[in-house]
């Protein structure tokens, strides 16, 4: 598929087909970038998904560390998949009051992952970022996993994202959340959280981690190996390269961010 000059700046005519690996290892060769969030981190935008899979440990290491860049790169908020109800507890958090983190749910993963989360949590709160709970309250007695459930449950992650962008028009605002929510189009059927945010005015920037202990999606990190970069930290900006069969779907990753694979 031949894509034209793009928003990235990205020349016309550089090839890319995301099921052939040697194909996806020279756009890795030749586009990737040392992670700079100055970079993604644009003027215009005010919403960055920040795309993840709850098992990849790495993720939330790699944010822990980032936490500087980030505020560094203008991110004034951080949004979490945890329970909004704790809200109060976070703002106090924010404030310097007495509060014990570890009575806190700071992502969407058993005790035995917490830890991790929280880390982060502190290390966004110690460069002035805001942490914001946006979710439900997923440990509901009777919950039922159902596409009502599922659908409210988007509503309501994107009405409260939409919330903190309407309180602080002067914010830019990371979501660090999984990565089907983050879709600008249907996603299972659902309305997902990004495409609801799109329709409520705010259009986002996403960026989905791939690399750590995650192995998928596959043909960017067997692309990653065989062209030696899979120990590397990279940013490959994927917007003149998207196609139907591109690995997040068409129009729904705008970066993509490599971590060292273990």
């Amino acid at each position: 598929m031949r894509h034209k000059y793009g928003a990235s700046g990205h020349p016309e005519g550089f090839l890319v087909d995301w099921n052939n690996v040697e194909s996806v290892a020279a756009l890795i060769k030749t586009r990737s970038t040392p992670l700079d969030y100055t970079v993604i981190i644009g003027r215009k935008e005010r919403l960055y998904f920040l795309g993840e899979s709850h098992s990849n440990v790495a993720i939330r290491t790699h944010l822990q560390h980032s936490a500087g860049a980030l505020s560094a790169s203008g991110i004034t908020h951080l949004l979490i998949e945890s329970d909004a109800r704790q809200k109060s507890k976070f703002e106090q958090l924010f404030l310097g009051d007495n509060i014990d983190i570890n009575m806190l749910k700071c992502g969407p993963v058993g005790e035995t992952h917490q830890q991790g989360y929280r880390t982060m949590v502190s290390a966004m709160i110690h460069h002035g970022i805001r942490v914001i709970p946006i979710d439900v309250n997923m440990d509901q007695p009777g919950r039922k996993l159902s596409l009502d459930f599922e659908e409210n449950r988007e509503q309501f992650i994107a009405a409260n994202i939409a919330t903190v962008l309407n309180n602080h028009p002067g914010a830019k605002i990371a979501v660090l959340i999984g990565r089907a929510h983050t879709h600008r189009e249907y996603h299972a059927f659902l309305s997902a959280s990004g495409r609801l945010a799109l329709t409520m005015g705010h259009p986002s920037m996403v960026i989905n981690y791939c690399g750590g202990s995650v192995k998928n999606p596959q043909s960017i990190l067997q692309a990653a190996r065989i062209s030696g970069h899979n120990d590397a930290t990279f940013a490959i900006d994927i917007r003149s390269y998207q196609s139907p069969i591109v690995i997040y779907g068409q129009g729904n990753s705008d970066w993509v961010v490599h971590l060292p694979q273990t």
